[in-house]
């Protein structure tokens, strides 16, 4: 299986304090022979550690996002209308997460967190037409450890065997499943 995890500011070492927990479940993941890619919103540059491949904006994608603005036809119309440096990174980052479906055809696409994560896989995804399961893990309250997942697709639950769950959460993480659409 095929896992791409969206997630801007993991690192790509434990070391990174940065959203580290999110690190150490990418790499179980890829110790548990699944193929798992990170697209990330930096632009460090590409590497691949611990099994794991980590994929950063790049520079040309920025020169090429006015050819991508029919992105902007999934916006609710209300939304058009925020700051242009917010549309902007959204954008951006979901012409990324859209190059990497491309490159890398996921069988699973996994969002750390609603937003700006959720939101660009969500561009990506309406944008390629693909019907990948889009998974969303979100902060039930700020400074907790609760997590919710919303899963898109019934499909999303029995891709990985046993667990249920894209990125199984630790004993300590358990959460409640909904199912949304």
């Amino acid at each position: 299986m095929n896992v791409l995890v969206v997630s801007g500011a993991v690192g790509r070492s434990s070391s990174e304090i940065t959203y580290s927990f999110i690190f150490d479940e990418v790499v179980r993941l890829a110790r548990r022979r699944l193929r798992v890619s990170v697209a990330r919103f930096k632009s460090e540059g590409n590497a691949h550690a611990y099994g794991v491949g980590f994929y950063d904006v790049s520079k040309s994608l920025l020169l090429s996002l006015p050819l991508r603005m029919s992105i902007l036809a999934h916006y609710p119309s209300a939304v058009r209308f925020r700051p242009s440096l917010s549309l902007l990174s959204e954008l951006l980052y979901s012409a990324h997460v859209l190059d990497l479906m491309k490159r890398l055809n996921p069988d699973l696409l996994h969002a750390h967190f609603a937003y700006p994560e959720g939101w660009a896989s969500y561009l990506a995804k309406v944008s390629s037409k693909r019907t990948i399961p889009l998974i969303v893990t979100l902060a039930r309250a700020i400074g907790t450890a609760s997590r919710t997942t919303l899963w898109e697709s019934r499909a999303a639950s029995s891709t990985i065997g046993g667990g249920g769950s894209a990125i199984p959460p630790r004993s300590t993480l358990a959460g409640t499943r909904r199912e949304g659409g």
